[in-house]
């Protein structure tokens, strides 16, 4: 899937977040979608990397969808780590696609709860087959599993094979 694809779909309105205060951030962290967004926004293309290595110097974990393994920051008592007081501590490239495509909405503000959404062109289940497909076409599906299944501190011992990201 092609990034241009998601351009379209943007909706931000930064000053409406800002005013919120990150209360989806504060929910759950934003999931990385698209692994070709994964792959740009950590600047990977083209390099030797671990899953799991990445994962823990990007402070990052797996949440398995619909038995996928799908990277997102990681999540505190807080919310996501990357939330402070003034807003998101990661460079907008390097947020994830989910959060990129959240659209603001002001009933979030006035009732106290997340009201926003996401647009009607946005298919998790194509987004969980892309990663499935990425896995698969790099050998490393069963790697990715039992990460996202043994993850359990930022020192995990089991560290995928290293593999050439090819996008």
């Amino acid at each position: 899937m092609k990034l241009l694809r998601w351009k379209a779909l943007l909706r931000e309105d930064p000053m409406l977040c800002t005013q919120c205060g990150g209360l989806c951030c504060k929910s759950y962290p934003g999931m990385y979608l698209d692994p070709f967004q994964f792959v740009q926004a950590w600047e990977l293309e083209g390099k030797d990397w671990r899953l799991g290595e990445v994962l823990e110097n990007c402070y990052l974990s797996l949440k398995v969808c619909m038995g996928i393994p799908i990277p997102l920051p990681r999540f505190s008592a807080g919310g996501c780590i990357f939330l402070r007081k003034d807003g998101c501590t990661l460079p907008r490239h390097k947020r994830p696609l989910e959060c990129l495509l959240m659209i603001p909405r002001v009933e979030t503000l006035l009732g106290g709860e997340i009201r926003c959404g996401f647009p009607q062109g946005l298919d998790y289940l194509e987004c969980f087959d892309r990663w499935r497909e990425f896995y698969q076409e790099r050998g490393i599906w069963k790697e990715a599993l039992l990460i996202a299944k043994t993850w359990t501190s930022p020192k995990n011992p089991f560290l995928v094979k290293v593999w050439r990201s090819e996008s």
